[in-house]
């Protein structure tokens, strides 16, 4: 039916409701919606929210190497640092983005701090964030030299530092210049320090780009690593403190002059080396001696040490002629030598004194280690890391060492006291 004022779709029931109008019934079901959605909104809203919260600590923690844990009602953030093998906490927040973002320039805040801290007490030096170090270095099979692309550094993060720091009473005075007004300087590089990576966890040089001793830390970094596992993040690994310790016994022996010629090869016999030329060229060879008396070098091709004769030519030991024959693995020649090394890695005197100062100094267990196992180089490296205290506290008026280190590896003032402790220690 046609009507002369338009169609109408009005109910049958003569209802008085004049908003029962298709616009009106459209309007109706979209008020409702909104009704609906501004129902759920608070908990969808909530959820987005707490998903980007999560997300943003996720980042935050690898980005700082900070390990965020939350109190039981969810409403404090704990942010805590590795030290070798113990947790750190060093600051809290509310459990929120705002939160989150204040703590971020806090720790930024702490680890400047503690770097100022750690130059104060012990002339420490640290890279900045993205800054040039070195070319990287190629060596060729006839041994030159090369650098190719630059390596950068990035700045520590505040566990390496407290890490570091838990070290330095023990590792003292070998962190200083000869002079002793400076001190090593930490490169944290951001790729391997040589282009054939010799997987070294860390490389110590005496002349850095600014002619100062240096430590080019390798990419995986010092100490703990926060990783993520699932929904967890844990700590994997830890600080290396003999590594750091072996590190800065080499800066030790740049401090007392054993990079010169004359004191070099002294140092070494004492080490139970002697030095030759390689045959043909002037490389220098280092050959361990032997109880009964032979001369070997290390080989990296042969994998091993092989006899020598005193002029530097290989010995062959078969008719065969095979240069493998009589080769010794290090566990073979450790128990051969004259001198016998504290651990494993020997390949020349200069690395073998390294491993026996760190041992001195890392703890009175590896002290004890290295009394015991080799007691005529226990003496040596004592004898040696006193001259290195000498050297940065002095002597007294009667001309006796002022400063002397105990077992557990700290200085300590040289009194009868701290004299007797020593002599028990040795004597048990």
């Amino acid at each position: 039916m046609t009507s002369h004022k338009g169609s109408s779709d009005r109910s049958s029931d003569d209802s008085k409701n004049s908003d029962f109008s298709p616009l009106a019934a459209d309007s109706a079901r979209s008020a409702l919606a909104l009704e609906a959605i501004g129902t759920r909104n608070p908990s969808v809203s909530d959820g987005i929210e707490r998903e980007q919260l999560e997300l943003a600590k996720d980042s935050f923690a690898l980005k700082h190497q900070v390990l965020i844990s939350q109190d039981a009602a969810g409403k404090q953030l704990t942010y805590t640092v590795r030290s070798g093998d113990s947790n750190i906490d060093v600051l809290t927040s509310e459990n929120s983005r705002e939160g989150l973002s204040r703590a971020e320039k806090q720790i930024e805040h702490l680890t400047a701090a503690k770097e100022l801290q750690l130059k104060a007490d012990y002339k420490l030096r640290f890279s900045k964030e993205q800054e040039e170090v070195v070319g990287q270095v190629a060596i060729a099979p006839d041994g030159t030299v090369s650098h190719g692309k630059m390596i950068h550094a990035r700045a520590p993060y505040l566990s390496e530092l407290y890490s570091i720091e838990g070290l330095m009473e023990r590792a003292t005075p070998s962190q200083l210049t000869k002079d002793g007004k400076d001190g090593v300087k930490f490169y944290f590089l951001k790729d391997s320090l040589y282009q054939d990576d010799h997987g070294a966890v860390a490389t110590y040089r005496h002349s850095d780009k600014e002619d100062k001793p240096a430590i080019y830390v390798a990419p995986g970094g010092i100490g703990a690593t926060l990783v993520k596992t699932g929904e967890n993040f844990a700590w994997q690994g830890g600080i290396d403190g003999h590594m750091v310790l072996h590190e800065l016994s080499h800066n030790s022996q740049f401090r007392l002059g054993i990079d010169e010629e004359k004191r070099l090869v002294q140092f070494s016999q004492r080490c139970g080396f002697d030095a030759f030329l390689k045959p043909g060229t002037d490389e220098t060879i280092w050959a361990i001696r032997s109880k009964d008396g032979k001369l070997y070098r290390h080989d990296n091709e042969l994998g091993g040490w092989q006899q020598i004769d005193k002029s530097g030519s290989p010995i062959k030991t078969k008719d065969s002629g095979n240069d493998n024959d009589g080769v010794l693995d290090d566990i073979e020649m450790a128990a051969k030598a004259e001198i016998r090394p504290p651990t494993f890695y020997f390949d020349n005197p200069v690395e073998m004194a390294a491993e026996g100062m760190a041992m001195l100094k890392e703890s009175a267990s590896s002290r004890k280690e290295l009394l015991v196992k080799t007691p005529v180089f226990y003496q040596f490296m004592k004898e040696k890391d006193q001259e290195d205290i000498d050297l940065a506290y002095g002597l007294d008026k009667s001309g006796k060492a002022k400063i002397i280190r105990r077992p557990d590896g700290k200085l300590t003032t040289n009194n009868e006291a701290a004299r007797k402790l020593i002599l028990d220690f040795e004597q048990q």
